[in-house]
């Protein structure tokens, strides 16, 4: 499938998950970390694919960096469609990503789909940078 990585200033950690995936076929793929445990994990289908230990000291609400979902600089391009981006501000538990798998996809091939961020980020100003393969889509989020 690919590398999963999260990056802050001197600090870059990736999991990769060997498993060779069709294309054309939708997969429910969760990506998770936790400051507090040390860890960064990749879910396929619900199962655990891989994981890595996590020394972050920064998150996701106030990093300075675009987050990026579907590539990065290097390979700026995902050869694909991506629906229904959630973004939680704590790290799913592993049952609870397996209910989110079992609930199955909502949304009908070549409809549009909804960015839903759950919960709450930091007040300011972050950038979402959304790319398929044919574009990238740069958006500001403010939160007051």
């Amino acid at each position: 499938m690919g590398e999963f990585a999260s990056s802050s200033p001197g600090i870059y950690v990736y999991v990769t998950d060997p498993t060779q995936y069709n294309t054309g076929q939708w997969y429910h793929v969760v990506c998770t970390g936790s400051k507090l445990g040390n860890y960064f994990k990749v879910y396929v289908g619900g199962v655990q694919k891989a994981s890595a230990s996590w020394f972050s000291s920064g998150d996701i609400a106030n990093e300075a960096r675009p987050l990026n979902i579907g590539g990065n600089r290097q390979a700026p391009f995902f050869s694909g469609m991506i629906d229904e981006v959630k973004i939680y501000n704590r790290a799913l538990s592993a049952q609870e990503i397996k209910a989110e798998y079992d609930i199955g996809s909502q949304i009908n091939p070549g409809e549009i789909a909804t960015m839903k961020i759950y919960n709450q980020l930091s007040r300011g100003t972050h950038t979402l940078r959304l790319c398929t393969s044919s574009m990238c889509n740069t958006a500001i989020l403010a939160i007051q």
